[in-house]
């Protein structure tokens, strides 16, 4: 049997997708539009109830990673 990502997925995870109402391709735009850099790592997360894409940038200017927070609706947190 052919495994899937969508096997992978527990209730609270279906939740947290359930409520995105942007997609991780757009959190990753915001992210990357708010402060620049490369991806590194996206998830989504939830912390106090509330769910939002965690997006890891390799920073520019730096080099260091940099983390934004995007709610599911778009806005940085």
């Amino acid at each position: 049997m052919e495994s899937t990502e969508e096997d992978d997925l527990d209730a609270e995870d279906r939740d947290a997708l359930d409520a995105a109402s942007i997609t991780v391709v757009e959190a990753i735009e915001i992210a990357v539009g708010e402060v620049g850099g490369v991806l590194d790592d996206v998830e989504l997360d939830e912390e106090d109830g509330t769910y939002a894409w965690e997006v890891t940038l390799d920073g520019t200017d730096s080099g260091d990673d940099v983390e934004v927070l995007v709610s599911v609706t778009g806005e940085v947190l």
